[in-house]
């Protein structure tokens, strides 16, 4: 309508304008004056109208731009109302594998960029009750986007955690199954057994940290279980560990058990060993007794047959171990039978040849052995130990033999010293001083785990070399 008031009045200035030139032109009569006035008028018109024209022309823009922008507003209001009623916001509940969960993640980062670039379509819609509802709807799209990615986010990190503490727990059980197996293994004698109680006391307080990591496991797993994240995955990842930590464990106190009960076996065949061993060395002493402090015939033959016994008794735990598939202790205990069955012999043989015992084959007969043991208020072992007690010792004899008129050693006795068995002691003293000085420098001066497993280490190593040098002592012993 501006622009049809514009066309009319420009064609009536247009005729005030040619009034006033043939005011000017064509009438010679006509004032001064009145041409004057007729040309102020009509440029006066002409500024008036050149200004009217100018602001119509702003006027017409803005309208125009007015409605362009409407409609612009208008097709973002729909376009933006239609995009957000579309929007599906991935679910937390029912993900079932890790793959699904990453995909949900990557969905809602879609979606949190998607929103993003639409905030520039959200500016160019309105300022009005319609577009101030449409931008809380947008916001609140985004916020529940944001916490469900939130959300997903820590579901992952839940799940990674679990499966950390899952796989730490697996990969300590599966140790635990692999040394079970170990340490189920026959052992040679005590110190190996030991050394087995050892490992398992120590691998399992090395653990000790099972609580908290079951307790974190049970965290994580709760969690993941509240949010119905990998609710099976997890559920059955939580019942195959509990199940076999139950089992291992359950084993581990039967293997436990079952090392302490051979621990106390072989404790007792060391022992009887080493007893009869001494005994039989008491034994042997006799022959350097004076003639009037040595035991009768009748009692020295109680002495050996309590070693025969001593000797069936080993023969029989030697049956055991092979019964149950211990080999290697039945080897060792056989060797041990070896070198007291030749010491036995030995002593035998030098206690008839001095006349100290019968010749009578009862004595290597252990039935036989078992009827001669007779009730006495002193034991067999402690009557020689008594005989032995009341004469002074070897080397107390020798350096005093001339002052107060001792005996001096026998010829048998004279023979059992030599320069090999003298060689062998001097290396198993210089091995103990060794060992000696590399205990010394054990210390925990560090509750690092390295260097506590390095003070293991030593230990370890130690405790290797005095069971050696126990079996050479033995075996010099055994020799005599």
């Amino acid at each position: 309508a501006l622009q049809d008031d514009i066309v009319t009045l420009s064609s009536n200035l247009s005729s005030v304008e040619q009034t006033c030139v043939r005011y000017h032109s064509s009438d010679p009569a006509t004032s001064a004056a009145l041409q004057q006035e007729a040309r102020d008028t009509a440029m006066r018109l002409r500024t008036e109208w050149d200004y009217a024209v100018s602001q119509a022309s702003i006027l017409n823009h803005k309208l125009t731009q007015a409605v362009k922008k409407r409609e612009q507003s208008a097709s973002a209001l729909e376009t933006l109302s239609v995009y957000l009623t579309g929007i599906s916001v991935p679910a937390v509940r029912g993900i079932e594998t890790s793959g699904d969960l990453r995909t949900a993640v990557t969905d809602c980062q879609n979606l949190q960029q998607q929103l993003q670039d639409k905030q520039l379509t959200l500016d160019l819609v309105a300022d009005d009750d319609e577009g101030a509802s449409m931008r809380q709807q947008y916001s609140d799209v985004s916020q529940r986007v944001q916490e469900r990615l939130s959300m997903l986010q820590t579901a992952i990190q839940q799940y990674e955690s679990f499966k950390e503490a899952s796989s730490a727990e697996n990969h300590w059980l599966s140790e635990l199954e692999q040394k079970l197996l170990l340490w189920s293994k026959p052992a040679a004698d005590a110190e190996e057994i030991s050394a087995k109680l050892d490992e398992l006391e120590s691998y399992l307080r090395g653990h000790g940290g099972s609580e908290a990591a079951t307790e974190r496991l049970d965290q994580v797993t709760e969690a993941l279980l509240q949010h119905q994240v990998m609710t099976v995955a997890v559920q059955n990842s939580k019942h195959n560990i509990a199940t076999k930590r139950k089992t291992l464990l359950a084993k581990s106190e039967l293997v436990q058990r079952s090392l302490e009960t051979a621990s106390v076996t072989a404790q007792e065949s060391e022992q009887r060993y080493l007893s009869i061993l001494e005994h039989l060395t008491s034994l042997q002493h006799m022959l350097d007794v004076d003639q009037q402090h040595r035991i009768p015939a009748q009692q020295m033959e109680r002495e050996v047959s309590s070693d025969a016994e001593g000797l069936q008794q080993l023969r029989d735990q030697v049956q055991v171990y092979l019964s149950e598939g211990n080999q290697p202790a039945a080897d060792r205990l056989t060797q041990q039978l070896h070198l007291l069955q030749c010491k036995y012999d030995e002593v035998v043989s030098n206690l008839r040849e001095a006349g100290l015992l019968k010749e009578s084959g009862s004595v290597r007969d252990p039935a036989t052995c078992a009827s001669l043991q007779l009730s006495s208020p002193m034991s067999p072992r402690s009557a020689v130990a008594a005989i032995l007690a009341r004469q002074p010792d070897d080397e107390h004899k020798e350096s005093t033999a001339d002052s107060v008129g001792t005996v001096p050693l026998s010829p048998a006795a004279s023979k059992r010293v030599s320069v090999e068995l003298c060689s062998r002691v001097e290396e198993l003293r210089a091995r103990l001083h060794g060992t000696g000085e590399r205990t010394g420098t054990l210390s925990i001066t560090s509750t690092d785990p390295g260097h506590v497993q390095e003070q293991l280490n030593l230990c370890l190593n130690v405790y290797r070399e005095l069971s050696e040098v126990k079996s050479s002592v033995e075996g010099t012993l055994s020799n005599g």
